[in-house]
């Protein structure tokens, strides 16, 4: 009887180090594999062609196209891993490149992050959690925290108040990829954080809201700022005036392993190219000579 692919997920996933959110993804994909097929998928349907006709089905359903590729990358992954296993004898063949259209990532001024830090400086009310807390507070922290360590959001929200040194060097373990990061929280950042934390709660953000209602949060102060973007936003933010001001730089804020991420996905090119050569004003005198 042929292995089925989800008894393999939980040896797959601690082989190559597949936790929280990354699993998570892993199991959707599975998910939407199985409901294609319309039963449990097994070793068997590592086939050049279930692939192919699981593809086109997500493409008929209107998927985007970078998301049907990233699930084809997951159970590609996974059955290149049962063949390294002896668990199937085909490998992947040349499976059809799925054409992605590049989505240049965005990110705001500093003018404009600025204007989020006011909208959240002036949040009404407390928190549900703890009376003593203004929103205000707590929304400020977040946002100084977010853009000065550059975490990824499930991280920050993690934060564990024993991982702060008294100089604002933040020393963590990444939940995505389990590797360790150091982050720095200016001088504002810590106030703002020491203006929340409390020697009752071990992490100052998620002990005082869950991460549904601080994303809540969050699109409103953008809404409020008469801006567009989202949480992720702040950590692009972040990586593109680093970039501009130390080319390079933001891969080591982001915690990057791979070369030209951060470029490809968090860094916005508007910015970075803003001093990129023009050709001469057409109408001004031609001082070429």
């Amino acid at each position: 009887m042929p292995h089925h692919i989800r008894a393999m997920i939980p040896l797959y996933a601690m082989e190559r180090g597949r936790f929280g959110r990354s699993l998570e993804n892993l199991h959707h994909t599975l998910n939407g594999f199985e409901k294609h097929l319309g039963r449990r998928a097994t070793v068997d349907d590592f086939d050049d062609r279930v692939i192919n006709a699981w593809c086109a089905w997500q493409f008929a359903k209107g998927l985007d196209p970078e998301t049907i590729r990233g699930r084809r990358t997951l159970m590609v992954g996974i059955w290149k891993w049962a063949a390294d296993n002896g668990l199937v004898r085909r490998l992947p063949g040349k499976l059809p490149k799925i054409k992605v259209p590049d989505k240049p990532p965005q990110c705001w001024h500093l003018d404009e992050l600025r204007k989020l830090l006011a909208a959240a400086s002036q949040l009404p009310g407390f928190m549900r959690r703890d009376f003593r807390v203004p929103r205000s507070a707590f929304a400020t922290a977040w946002l100084r925290a977010d853009y000065a360590t550059g975490f990824r959001f499930a991280d920050l929200h993690e934060l564990d108040a024993r991982c702060i040194a008294p100089d604002g060097t933040v020393l963590i373990v990444q939940q995505k990829t389990r590797q360790a990061i150091v982050g720095h929280l200016d001088d504002a950042a810590l106030a703002s954080l020491d203006a929340i934390r409390s020697p009752a709660r071990r992490r100052p953000f998620r002990d005082l809201m869950n991460r549904k209602n601080l994303q809540v949060l969050v699109r409103g102060l953008v809404r409020s700022a008469g801006l567009s973007g989202s949480t992720k936003w702040i950590r692009r933010t972040g990586a593109t005036w680093i970039e501009v001001h130390q080319p390079g730089a933001a891969m080591t804020y982001l915690g990057h392993s791979t070369p030209g991420l951060a470029r490809k996905s968090y860094i916005d090119p508007r910015y970075l190219q803003q001093h990129k050569p023009r050709p001469p004003n057409l109408d001004l005198p031609d001082e070429t000579g």
